[in-house]
């Protein structure tokens, strides 16, 4: 889900603790980094006041979710767990 096209929709669905990840379909048309997911968590931190822990949880989610092999997926969740978030 892109939390800034879904604004409501997101913080509905966050604020319930739904199995929530972000995503970028569409570039920002707007965006200032090459990076647009990088930048859609940064702005999605700062819009919604997350903590370091609940964007841990998204990147989390994004993983587990993802179509990655196991491999790769167990790698990104073991940075994860390595700083104990």
């Amino acid at each position: 889900m892109s939390p800034l096209s879904n604004n409501s929709v997101f913080l509905l669905y966050f604020n319930v603790e739904l199995n929530m990840s972000l995503s970028k379909v569409d570039p920002l048309p707007d965006r200032y980094t090459k990076e647009a997911l990088i930048e859609e968590y940064a702005v999605t931190a700062r819009v919604h006041k997350l903590s370091a822990r609940d964007v841990c949880e998204l990147v989390t989610n994004s993983a587990k979710q993802s179509t990655f092999e196991h491999a790769v997926e167990q790698q990104w969740l073991g940075v994860v767990e390595q700083l104990g978030i």
